[in-house]
């Protein structure tokens, strides 16, 4: 019976390997297996193999990512070198300084950068859970699920949550914005990039948008 493969057999990477270099066989192999890639007429059949390929892939990166985090803050703890607390009524330990939820989004980032949208979902969604009063955190999570065709809903959501709890930032508004105009929501678009303007008038986004939106 063939051994099951475990999280680094499936990213092709050995154990201890730096961050960067799992990263980069993650982002390799979502590439390569990506679904839309193999969906060509005749393929059909295949396109189920390469779906559960390419979520096995994502399972593992997530999974040795977490792990990744825990190793890092034990190592800088017994080194002395983070000072943790715990807020009022929470059970949860952070760095000093810093939200709980800081190191998702920073893992959350790198993956968006990268083009590794699917997984900086998941970063960014456990960094919103984490802390839920962020708004860049869920500014972020709605960019990334904005670029998923089948998750325009849920990017709407998160992109109108970051600006209910920060109304005063012009990016979010100019963000939410191009959402609509690449759903073809004109009258919607232009309402934001307005609302944009509102906030600042010398916004260059804003006011070409404006302009595609038909103002």
């Amino acid at each position: 019976m063939a051994k099951k493969k475990d999280n680094y057999d499936v990213l092709g990477v050995g154990k201890g390997v730096a961050p960067s270099e799992i990263q980069k066989a993650y982002l390799s192999l979502s590439k390569l297996y990506h679904p839309d890639r193999h969906f060509e007429p005749g393929m059909e059949g295949t396109k189920d193999i390469f779906e559960k390929l390419f979520t096995r892939v994502n399972e593992a990166y997530e999974a040795l990512n977490v792990e990744a985090m825990m190793s890092e803050f034990a190592y800088l703890s017994n080194q002395g070198k983070v000072k943790t607390s715990r807020r009022p009524g929470s059970d949860r330990t952070f760095v000093e300084g810093e939200g709980p939820g800081s190191d998702f989004y920073r893992k959350g980032r790198a993956d968006y950068d990268n083009g590794g949208y699917l997984m900086a979902v998941e970063m960014f969604r456990k960094a919103c859970d984490l802390e839920p009063g962020n708004a860049k955190y869920h500014f972020y999570h709605g960019l990334a699920l904005r670029e998923m065709p089948k998750r325009h809903y849920d990017a709407e959501e998160c992109l109108k949550r970051a600006i209910s709890l920060d109304p005063a930032k012009c990016d979010y508004y100019v963000e939410l914005a191009q959402l609509y105009l690449k759903r073809g929501l004109k009258s919607k678009a232009l309402a934001f990039f307005q609302d944009a303007l509102k906030q600042d008038p010398a916004s260059e986004h804003a006011q070409k948008g404006l302009k595609l939106a038909g103002g």
